[in-house]
């Protein structure tokens, strides 16, 4: 019984401790590698990503636009690179991105215009 325990709560403690991360806003620590890109989306919308990698070697992504700042989590994605960060999703692709929150399109057709340095 006291493994099983154990068990789940080896499981449960690492995703809570990175939910409640994601859903403060905070970055992740201090000297992970990171890179800055800048998107041009559908509408004109502007977009900033700031790609992350933490000394534990988790990819996060920090998506700004409007007066909105949504930190994610890299996941398992079929192709290209996606961030999640509950209802919110950000999935890009060589060049191309896009944002959704439940399933529903927020940001469309974005693609890299320059590198933020």
């Amino acid at each position: 019984m006291r493994s099983m325990i154990r068990e789940a709560a080896a499981c449960v403690l690492p995703a809570l401790l990175l939910a409640a991360c994601a859903a403060t806003g905070e970055l992740p620590p201090a000297g992970a590698e990171n890179a800055d890109m800048h998107y041009r989306c559908a509408g004109g919308a502007e977009v900033d990503a700031h790609y992350y990698r933490d000394d534990h070697g988790r990819h996060w992504a920090r998506v700004d636009f409007g007066d909105r700042s949504v930190v994610m989590v890299n996941v398992r994605a079929g192709s290209g690179a996606r961030y999640r960060n509950g209802p919110d999703i950000w999935w890009t692709k060589g060049p191309t991105a896009f944002l959704e929150h439940d399933g529903k399109p927020v940001l469309q057709d974005c693609r890299a215009v320059a590198a933020r340095h």
